[in-house]
């Protein structure tokens, strides 16, 4: 959530390794919807 500008993201994925998890996929989706963020 953006609170300058009240934008909020949300990003449904579905990981299919057993931890559900990957660091090197989910950094860049933080930072892509961050991204988002500021610009609406």
């Amino acid at each position: 959530m953006n609170l300058e500008t009240g934008t909020v993201c949300a990003f449904f994925s579905v990981l299919e390794n057993a931890e559900a998890w990957d660091t090197e996929y989910i950094a860049p989706m933080i930072r892509m919807l961050s991204d988002i963020s500021e610009k609406f």
